[in-house]
C-alpha cells in the first residue's frame, strides 16, 4: 500500500506543481503534465487489482520506466530543439580515479593485540 500510495502521491504533487508553473514550450509542458497525471493514476493500479507484493513492485518499476520513456519521447518529439540539446551521452566513469591517489601513503589501521 505504501509503495503504491507513496509513488502516486509523490508524482501527483510533482504533476500539480508542474501544472502551476509557466511553460517554456506549451505543448511539451501540457503533455508532460498529462503524463505525470496518468502515471500517478497507474501507480494505484496494484491496489485496485489487489496484486501481491511481488507484482506490485514489478508494476511500480514498469510504470516508472514508462514514465521516464514518455518524458524523453515527449521532449524528443515535441521540443523545438528536438534533440535534447544539453544532453551528452557518454560512457560511465568512476567517481574516484584511483590512479591519482597514492595508495602507499595511505594510513593503515592499527594492529590489534590481545
Amino acid at each position: 500500500t505504501l509503495l503504491c500510495a507513496g509513488s502516486a502521491l509523490t508524482w501527483a504533487t510533482i504533476g500539480l506543481s508542474k501544472s502551476l508553473r509557466l511553460p517554456k514550450e506549451a505543448s511539451v509542458h501540457y503533455w508532460k503534465t498529462a503524463a505525470l497525471g496518468v502515471a500517478a493514476a497507474l501507480y494505484l493500479s496494484p491496489l485496485a487489482f489487489r496484486l501481491d507484493a511481488h507484482a506490485t513492485v514489478i508494476v511500480v518499476v514498469v510504470v516508472m520506466s514508462a514514465q521516464l520513456g514518455a518524458h524523453l519521447l515527449i521532449e524528443k518529439l515535441l521540443s523545438a530543439a528536438g534533440d535534447l540539446p544539453n544532453w551528452r551521452f557518454m560512457p560511465p566513469r568512476g567517481l574516484v580515479s584511483w590512479d591519482a591517489h597514492d595508495l602507499a601513503a595511505a594510513p593503515t589501521a592499527p594492529k590489534v593485540t590481545d
